[in-house]
């Protein structure tokens, strides 16, 4: 396999790795929604039983849940459920998940899993109020509350760390896996059209002799060789304006060899964060390939260059 046609497959790497990225994002993704939906309670306390600050707990609950307390935003709530046992518990969740808790607990019993955390007096002034509106009496207080509601109230916000990190990193990979793969496959467009270019079976000559090479980027008798996002073969006679572009990245200037080609308003770039010296190196060598070509970033040679194109 000669030069050219390695560079030319680098896009079927690129579409290759991001297929395998896909694949593993859509298995950490599956594995947390199962762990965040998991029935399995094993390594959960009944809140009854809850005797520590920060233990795991589920409650089964047969009852829709009434709101005592929300906050200001309406963003999370403070609501009191029952058990199967009829045994009255409070617990805070968001106020997106209580609709959710609200559609199903109208339908069947269902287990709620979350983080057991003190109840401070202000959760328990609020709470009492709310309950005490609820019933239209007077009977919970602050010396019978615990009686009731225990000293501990369930925060459901806090149940999902199982399940979230496979999730967040399955959500991170499966980006990363479209980019790769949706780049893969406009590389190898630009590729095909590449190869099937006039230009194309010098090119293959060319390289194996090259006069320059400076980051990747191959420059030949007649052309300039590189892939990003797909293989690029650029005849000197094509090549209207280059200069150096830089731009500035935490504090420390970066530099790229930068072009337009006749028939195209957008410029290119290539061979990003090298030396201004090597940048300079390369114009220096196009300039010598063709004296044509308008060199330097200025109003002049870019009112030029827009006649040209």
């Amino acid at each position: 396999m000669d030069r050219l046609q390695k560079m030319a497959n680098e896009d079927s790497s690129l579409f290759i790795i991001g297929i395998i990225l896909l694949g593993i994002s859509i298995f950490l993704i599956i594995w947390g929604f199962n762990l965040y939906n998991s029935k399995d309670l094993s390594d959960f306390t009944n809140f009854y039983d809850v005797e520590n600050v920060g233990t795991k707990a589920y409650i089964e609950v047969i009852s829709t849940p009434y709101i005592v307390a929300e906050t200001e935003d309406q963003a999370n709530v403070y609501a009191l459920v029952y058990d199967e046992n009829n045994y009255m518990y409070l617990i805070q969740s968001k106020t997106k998940k209580l609709k959710k808790i609200y559609e199903k607990s109208n339908e069947k019993s269902i287990i709620l899993k979350g983080i057991a955390y003190k109840t401070e007096s202000n959760i328990i002034g609020f709470t009492i109020d709310g309950y005490n509106e609820y019933v239209d009496e007077e009977i919970i207080d602050e010396n019978n509350y615990t009686s009731y509601l225990g000293e501990y109230y369930l925060d459901l916000d806090a149940s999902y760390s199982e399940g979230v990190v496979q999730i967040f990193f399955g959500f991170i990979i499966l980006i990363c896996g479209l980019s790769f793969t949706i780049s893969g496959l406009i590389s190898k467009q630009v590729t095909k059209k590449t190869i099937s270019s006039e230009y194309y079976p010098l090119a293959e000559q060319e390289i194996n002799n090259p006069e320059l090479e400076i980051n990747r980027t191959i420059f030949t008798n007649n052309f300039i060789i590189y892939n990003k996002t797909g293989l690029r073969i650029i005849n000197y006679k094509d090549i209207t304006w280059i200069y150096c572009n830089t731009f500035v990245y935490n504090g420390v200037p970066n530099h790229s060899f930068a072009y337009y080609v006749k028939g195209d308003k957008n410029v290119k770039m290539i061979s990003f964060g090298i030396k201004q010296e090597k940048v300079n190196e390369m114009i220096k060598y196009v300039y010598n390939k063709n004296p044509n070509i308008l060199v330097g970033f200025t109003k002049e040679n870019k009112d030029a260059n827009k006649n040209m194109n």
